[in-house]
């Protein structure tokens, strides 16, 4: 007996005119489908209605609400959550005939020198001219979720921006009374429309978690009603109870990358773990700005690169800045009064030269443009000499050598108060504006003459302030060791090799200012990304000199640094709260404009 039924996902008048046919329980995909659907095998009681959700999302925009670099003065192409929005738009007129939500997956408020002015504006006139909310508006936003880089301005602004937004916030994993809008779920409920009129409820439950070490990387923030759990636990005692609920679906916005099960990477890049929790549907992930589907996570077993798929949960990761937009599509059928997932496509849909800016973004982010730019070509003091980053890496780098001293000096001038003059005080500096994962054009450049606030912001894109760490001039050797990561190893007989490594952000590579330190990339290195060790007795730091001497183990320093590093951001060794001796309310933003200017105070 032969057995054949066609079936239009979202009815004949599908747009899309693919169609599956089953015959003999099995599954046959003609052309028409995606090379990214994931098809699952639909017995003969499924039947129908049918039809099919698109999730569109974003992730880690970092505030890049136009195609337009601020800092630069350049245009971006590529990217921007103006240009994403037409991709959001051709998204959904692809997909009329079916429901579709639209999600962010966090870090919305950091980032950018639009962000940074707009906190000022904030600020001094305590009104709601932040362009986010009206952003998020205008696209129609179901629900965004909190990423860490929310909170980097502290909570009076996240209250403020985040407060008044037109969509449910979540964070399933952090109360904070200070953010009291703050949700651990919402239920997204689309009415699917039946030929004879009547209409059943799709029900989409979406749950948000981010990496618990917002804890350290915010701990400047966090007051006593404040608590960041562990996400995994979160979810599972969520899942069940939104499902109990009445959920048919479950998304989760994993402010999370992605990492092998069981590693240590996978601390804060849980994402894996996630869809091996039963009952999730579909996941957004994000933070490290990479992309899936791509090429990205082939190390990965667990990840299948080309569908998107995690452990067979579909996933898209969109990267950052607005350079991608997330397409997930569940093909649904209606059984015994539930709707089953039949197959899944995952995808990417990226920004491209031709891509058009979005009236409605352009007009919602208009006098904030018009401020952001008068405020980064604010004169801020002037330059004899040629300083940039371009060999940063290398050897003594003039910018590193000039906000070094105002580091120290920050420090320096309250190390009487705490009881620390009598140490040495060096200073721990990196930039995100050398290149690496930022590519070319990621490189300070400043010829001499006047130098703007845009040269500042450019130095330091982040809100730290400048700490101090009391260290072991055995933790010194370390700290350098963990900077070393970032080398690629070298083969002294190979003339073309890469010095860094692709996914090693720069502004994980400290100079230690006030030392004279010798590095050799030859060897493997001591540490992970993570501080764990990977070889014993492995070294890429022979030498270290302080005054001539090399330090010893037991010899004690104070060290500058930012406030993300001393609390222990970018896991290095000896770094923590144990260590931190004194806070100064000086941020990284001002001692670089001081340095620059000629001009520095505590």
């Amino acid at each position: 007996m032969l057995y054949l039924r066609v079936q239009h996902p979202c009815g004949p008048d599908d747009p899309s005119n693919s169609f599956t046919v089953l015959s003999f329980g099995i599954f046959l995909k003609f052309p028409s489908f995606s090379k990214r659907d994931r098809p699952r095998a639909q017995t003969a009681a499924e039947q129908a209605p049918t039809t099919r959700l698109r999730i569109l999302a974003t992730s880690d925009l970092h505030m890049h609400l136009m195609a337009l670099d601020h800092i630069s003065g350049l245009p971006t192409p590529l990217s921007g959550l103006s240009k994403i929005a037409s991709l959001i738009d051709a998204a959904r007129q692809e997909n009329a005939d079916c429901p579709s939500i639209l999600l962010d997956n966090g870090d919305l408020l950091q980032g950018s020198a639009m962000a940074d002015v707009m906190v000022e504006t904030l600020v001094k006139t305590k009104g709601t001219e932040h362009p986010l909310p009206a952003c998020i508006d205008a696209l129609g936003y179901d629900a965004i979720g909190l990423g860490n880089h929310d909170l980097d301005y502290g909570f009076e602004t996240a209250r403020a921006v985040l407060g008044a937004m037109p969509c449910p916030v979540l964070c399933a994993n952090a109360r904070s009374p200070d953010l009291p809008f703050l949700r651990p779920h919402t239920l997204i409920t689309r009415n699917i429309v039946q030929p004879d009129g009547s209409q059943i409820p799709l029900r989409v439950a979406v749950l948000s978690v981010l990496p618990t070490a917002t804890q350290t990387w915010n701990s400047r923030h966090l007051g006593d009603g404040d608590t960041l759990s562990p996400p995994l636990p979160i979810l599972r005692e969520w899942v069940p109870k939104v499902k109990a609920q009445g959920a048919d679906l479950v998304v989760v916005l994993a402010h999370s990358g992605l990492a092998a099960r069981g590693s240590a990477a996978a601390q804060d890049n849980f994402a894996v773990e996630v869809a091996g929790i039963a009952q999730i549907n579909a996941i957004i992930c994000g933070h490290t700005h990479r992309l899936l589907p791509g090429p990205d996570h082939t190390d990965i077993k667990e990840v299948d690169t080309q569908s998107g798929h995690i452990l067979d949960v579909p996933a898209v990761m969109p990267g950052a800045h607005g350079g991608a937009l997330g397409v997930i599509d569940l093909s649904l059928t209606r059984h015994k009064g539930t709707w089953k997932v039949l197959h899944s496509a995952c995808d990417l849909h990226h920004v491209t030269a031709q891509t058009p800016q979005a009236k409605e973004i352009l007009d919602a982010t208009a006098a904030a443009n018009v401020q952001t730019h008068r405020a980064m070509a604010e004169v801020i003091g002037r330059t004899d000499e040629h300083l940039h980053g371009h060999f940063a890496m290398l050897g003594q780098n003039p910018v590193q050598q000039l906000v070094g001293p105002a580091m120290i000096d920050a420090v320096q001038s309250k190390a009487a108060e705490h009881g620390l003059s009598h140490l040495p005080v060096i200073a721990a500096t990196s930039s995100a504006a050398m290149g690496g994962m930022g590519e070319p054009n990621n490189f300070f450049n400043l010829p001499p003459g006047p130098v703007q606030r845009r040269h500042a912001s450019m130095l330091a894109p982040f809100q730290d302030e400048i700490w101090a760490v009391e260290v072991t001039g055995a933790t010194l050797f370390d700290w350098l060791e963990r900077s070393a990561f970032i080398f690629s190893r070298l083969n002294v007989a190979s003339p073309e090799q890469p010095l860094i490594q692709r996914h090693a952000p720069s502004f994980n590579f400290d100079s230690l200012i006030g030392l004279e330190a010798v590095f050799d990339p030859s060897g493997p290195a001591k540490f992970d990304d993570l501080s764990k060790k990977q070889h014993e007795g492995a070294t890429r730091v022979p030498h270290i000199l302080w005054h001539g001497q090399t330090p010893l183990p037991e010899d004690r320093f104070l060290v500058a640094a930012t406030s993300f590093r001393a609390s222990g951001g970018g896991h290095f060794p000896g770094l923590g709260a144990d260590a931190i001796r004194l806070r100064t309310r000086i941020t990284t933003q001002e001692v670089v404009r001081r340095a620059l200017s000629g001009h520095v105070q505590a």
